[in-house]
């Protein structure tokens, strides 16, 4: 009968797992927030595409900009992300970002970006004709070898199949414009008069255009200086400013000029085109967020967005293409990594809305040089705590300091509150986010005061609430605030992760949403932490199997916040996730972990994982998350490059980053200070840490018994005279799950050693706060150690003292 409770139990976690992947489909529609797909109501409006760089929203403004502020005014506007396959995206690589939906690069001659050849007269007149791209062939090529698939030309190719007429004004929209094998069908050299450029649109559109893709740039503007030289009226490298401009671009200011021109000419063909102005490339060697603006594609006015970036105003490259085929009612070509922009009419003042998108900017301009000071401070707190720990919790250490139970106590407390702030930072850097720290400067003195400011705030709630007298306590707090300050943030939108140093840089590209490897780390560890303590407060009272229970209602309520597309969308989460916290509520049920049930255990894992995956593969295209996406690119046989990249990317983080010290220094301290001494009690006499986790043999209480007599006859919850493993009897359920968690979270991500890293930089801190709290609440009258027994009274009568 016992048997068959535990097997219903198995199948009803199961029951529970599945219909949660079953149902998150049906929610996301719940969560759109009223945003609609750019207006493709009436097909034969015409598309304008007006593309430049370096142009920001800092640049925007009513006074220098009137033009480019009115368009974005008039209808919406967003953060163009345009990284490309370099560090900064140059103009070439923006343009061919347009032309393949995806990241691609441009020839280089050294570290100078070459522009897009100009289009030659010889094509014709005004009326255009057709032109082969010089260099076509280089640019497919560098597009087959480097690791994002770009196919240049899928634009064009969708057009042509399609049968839209396209024009190209300019070199770089002749290369957006370019079908797969380099041709143009109708491209127009650019001319630097504003007036003719209008006129030259104008007459595109008269001409029946469906669409017209205009570079607004100078023909020789290369989008960036050279790598090993700074440009004239540049900064040295190092010391760029990004609101300089590269050479022979235009000024924000001449560039409103001629925007105004071709909008001027395009309002007196009557034809109310949908207009696209979007800034493709950085204007200098940093790389920055652009300038987007989308007239005519919708009703009213307010922030553009993305099904890819899920963020209000953040838009990426390689949504520009799915954009345009939407706009012209083009079906779109398989395997586009964007999605086409939709539209979230706002009722706020256009101002706000351009200074809320310039905020983000300085936003992203800030945090971007702090990450790595940030993660190297946040390692050497935690080695610096390790080191500290061994070398204060040693016995021979603590007799040179007197050995007196009132020098214990004060190491002690010292680690315990050292402990809890160390702990709590990662958390703190997180909600670092809700004050706008970049916003002052220094940034990073800012960001630091913040920083340290919430720590102290969490490390002293965390020993000075009720909870306190609870040895699991201080842990509960922090693991538990952890646990809900990410979770609130991925379901609400990711507002902080989005621009925070434990999160990810918007202009880098990246992930706009969900789990990131660095936000997974410390939810998943904080979740299992929280769940090891809940089932703490229950196995104390004897009652084992609600431990269980609470430890697996737990593990699925955080496994469904990490893997449901609508939230976390992480594919390598719940596959570490399930079967850390499936074991957890086995081992702290008394149930032994057989291979049988280890094999269970990963049939659920992967029909979970599975489940959910086909489930998000099942929906529309544009609307997949990476879930979706790689069962696709499994279906299409490229899973084993996915696969060996990711393999290839472990490899090359853990040999290069600091978090591998982290990581090594954290398993040396809980090796040392617990694990080797609970795996060793015959050594507890003679080792220098033995103490730590020992029940204390020796000494009297007033009433003449001994101290193991005390505890025997002590109420239920007493942890003074117990052994640790007595006081925390989910210490060794926690730590297995733990390492559970992270050899399987290291194995499936593509993160190397930041999963189990930043997992140390929370669970070990705590680990040694627990140990100081259990060790202060032992009873005073006890030696440290078993040595004062073999005859060294003077170290005996200094520590009775």
């Amino acid at each position: 009968m016992r048997r068959d409770d535990r097997r219903r139990r198995v199948v009803l976690v199961l029951g529970v797992l599945v219909l949660i992947a079953m149902i998150s489909p049906f929610i996301l529609p719940l969560l759109a927030n009223g945003a609609t797909p750019a207006d493709t109501s009436d097909d034969d409006t015409p598309v304008v595409v007006l593309g430049t760089g370096g142009l920001t929203w800092e640049d925007i403004d009513d006074g220098e900009t009137p033009r480019i502020a009115e368009l974005a005014a008039e209808g919406y506007s967003a953060n163009l992300v345009v990284r490309s396959v370099g560090s900064t995206t140059c103009r070439t690589d923006g343009w061919l970002a347009l032309s393949a939906g995806q990241r691609a690069a441009g020839e280089r001659d050294g570290g100078d970006c070459l522009p897009p050849a100009p289009v030659g007269t010889e094509t014709g007149t005004e009326t255009g004709g057709e032109w082969q791209v010089p260099g076509w062939s280089e640019y497919v090529e560098g597009a087959r070898t480097d690791r994002f698939d770009a196919v240049p030309g899928t634009l064009g190719g969708s057009l042509a199949e399609a049968g839209r007429s396209a024009v190209a004004i300019g070199g770089g929209a002749a290369v957006a414009l370019a079908e797969p094998d380099g041709t143009v069908a109708d491209a127009r050299p650019t001319t630097d008069d504003d007036a003719e450029l209008g006129a030259l649109t104008a007459s595109a559109i008269e001409d029946g255009a469906d669409l017209v893709v205009v570079d607004l740039d100078p023909a020789d503007a290369t989008g960036r200086a050279p790598d090993g030289e700074a440009a004239p009226g540049e900064a040295a490298p190092g010391e760029e400013s990004p609101g300089e401009q590269p050479p022979g671009a235009r000024t924000p200011a001449e560039l409103d000029a001629r925007v105004g021109a071709v909008v001027d000419a395009l309002a007196e063909t009557g034809s109310e085109p949908t207009i696209l102005l979007a800034s493709l490339y950085d204007g200098t060697r940093t790389s920055t967020l652009q300038a987007l603006a989308l007239t005519g594609a919708g009703e009213g006015s307010g922030l553009a967005t993305s099904p890819a970036t899920r963020t209000d105003g953040m838009v990426q490259a390689p949504d520009l293409l799915p954009t345009v085929l939407s706009l012209l009612d083009v079906d779109q070509p398989t395997g586009l990594v964007g999605s086409a922009l939709v539209t979230r009419p706002g009722d706020d003042d256009p101002a706000d809305r351009a200074a809320g998108l310039r905020d983000v900017g300085v936003r992203a301009l800030a945090v971007a040089p702090l990450v790595s000071p940030a993660v190297l401070w946040l390692v050497g707190l935690n080695i610096g705590l390790g080191a500290a720990a061994l070398v204060g919790l040693n016995r021979r250490v603590l007799a040179a300091l007197g050995g007196t139970e009132r020098a214990r106590h004060r190491v002690l407390r010292v680690l315990r509150a050292a402990a809890l702030v160390v702990a709590s930072l990662p958390v703190a850097l997180i909600a670092s986010s809700l004050l706008p720290w970049w916003r002052f400067e220094p940034a990073g003195l800012a960001l630091a005061g913040v920083t340290v400011a919430g720590a102290l705030l969490l490390a002293l709630v965390a020993v000075g609430g009720p909870w306190r007298h609870s040895l699991v306590g201080p842990t509960a707090v922090v693991s538990g605030v952890t646990a809900v300050v990410i979770a609130a943030d991925v379901m609400l939108g990711s507002h902080l992760f989005l621009g925070s140093v434990l999160g990810t840089q918007p202009q880098i590209g990246a992930r706009y949403f969900g789990m990131s490897n660095h936000y997974f780390a410390l939810f998943a560890t904080a979740s299992l932490l929280l769940a090891a303590t809940a089932a703490q407060a229950l196995v104390a009272r004897g009652r084992g199997r609600a431990a269980a229970a609470a430890a697996l209602a737990i593990g699925a309520v955080a496994t469904a916040i990490d893997g449901w597309p609508a939230f976390g969308a992480d594919f390598g989460g719940p596959p570490a996730m399930i079967p850390a916290f499936v074991v957890l509520a086995l081992l702290v049920a008394g149930v032994r972990v057989t291979w049988p049930r280890v094999l269970l255990i990963g049939a659920v894992t992967v029909a979970v994982v599975a489940t959910v995956s086909l489930l998000d593969w099942l929906r529309p295209p544009d609307e997949r998350t990476h879930l979706g996406r790689f069962v696709g690119t499994l279906l299409d046989g490229g899973a084993f490059d996915v696969i060996w990249r990711k393999l290839g990317r472990n490899l090359e983080i853990l040999v290069s980053s600091p978090l591998t010290v982290l990581a090594a220094v954290g398993a040396i301290v809980v090796v040392v200070l617990v694990a080797r001494p609970l795996r060793r009690p015959d050594t507890a006499a003679t080792s220098d840490y033995g103490w730590l986790v020992r029940r204390p043999e020796t000494g009297t209480t007033t009433n003449g018994t001994t101290a193991n007599d005390a505890a025997a006859t002590s109420s239920p919850g007493t942890t003074a005279t117990l052994a640790l493993p007595e006081a925390a009897q989910v210490l060794k359920p926690a730590a297995v799950a733990l390492l559970i968690l992270w050899i399987i979270g290291f194995a499936v991500n593509d993160s190397g050693i930041v999963i189990p890293a930043l997992g140390v930089a929370l669970a070990v801190p705590l680990t040694l706060a627990l140990l100081a709290s259990w060790l202060l609440e032992r009873p005073r009258h006890g030696p440290l150690h078993e040595a004062d027994d073999r005859g060294d009274e003077g170290a005996r009568t200094a520590v009775d003292a």
